[in-house]
């Protein structure tokens, strides 16, 4: 019987992933070992090789958003509280993917069939099916659900770019959300607000 595990494979992945967003790829097998307070050779022994460790740690984290299926909510209010989840869900996914997506060995495509389809591909279809459903009830002026969906993925994830390069709005980026929110609202609310 061999002796049980001081540290899990999640608390080596997660101290991993701290310090390749930290530092980059370039931060040795020796300093994740040490932070983690394991040998090198229990790090390879569990994860192989460090390339085979980044992509393990490097994971974005899954999207939930429940804010659709919330009752008693105006569309509007609806709407708001998905557009400051994705905030806070780029806020966590960035800082991962850009390492990710920078490493020479990363393949887009390999790498869908290792995790699977991404939790932002499944909140964009159901947010575009709340859309059309508003839309068909009348309670929405959404014509196109696809691009608005779009929009709203894209201005977030911009905006989250922004923060992460050290770009900052005149005011704060809670205050550019809203109105980047208000901009879209108005152009799906059935009655134009000012």
């Amino acid at each position: 019987m061999g002796r049980k595990r001081q540290v899990s494979d999640e608390q080596i992945l997660t101290t991993a992933r701290e310090l390749f967003i930290d530092q980059g790829y370039e931060v040795s097998t020796r300093s994740i070992a040490r932070e983690i307070g394991i040998s090198e050779s229990v790090l390879f022994q569990r994860f192989g090789c460090k390339k085979d460790l980044f992509f393990q740690a490097m994971v974005p984290p899954e999207l939930t958003v429940d804010d659709l299926d919330q009752a008693g909510q105006s569309p509007r209010e609806k709407l708001e509280n998905v557009f400051v989840a994705l905030l806070k869900h780029y806020r966590k996914v960035l800082p991962v993917l850009l390492p990710l997506m920078s490493h020479p060995d990363f393949d887009l495509k390999e790498f869908f069939a290792k995790q699977g389809e991404l939790s932002d591909r499944r909140v964009q279809s159901k947010l575009i099916d709340y859309l059309k459903d508003e839309h068909n009830k009348r309670h929405l002026r959404v014509y196109n659900p696809e691009a608005v969906t779009g929009l709203f993925f894209s201005a977030i994830y911009g905006l989250v770019l922004f923060e992460r390069l050290g770009a900052r709005h005149e005011g704060n980026h809670e205050l550019a959300l809203r109105a980047m929110f208000n901009a879209c609202w108005n152009g799906m609310s059935p009655t134009p607000t000012t």
